[in-house]
């Protein structure tokens, strides 16, 4: 329950600061757990490509 909360109400703060931090908006959150390892994966959706954590720019 503690990850959805996060998910559903930390969604929009939390892609203010990755946006400051990488330059790159974010477009989508999807999420995805393993019941049998106990991981959880995040998988964001973004405007721009990354390349160790810095925007590239168009090519």
């Amino acid at each position: 329950m503690k990850a959805y909360v996060l998910c559903a109400f930390g969604f929009p703060t939390e892609s203010t600061k990755i946006r400051e931090i990488t330059g790159v908006k974010i477009l989508g959150l999807f999420t995805d757990i393993d019941v049998q390892l106990g991981e959880r994966v995040f998988v964001f959706t973004m405007d721009g490509e990354l390349q160790n954590g810095k925007e590239i720019a168009d090519r």
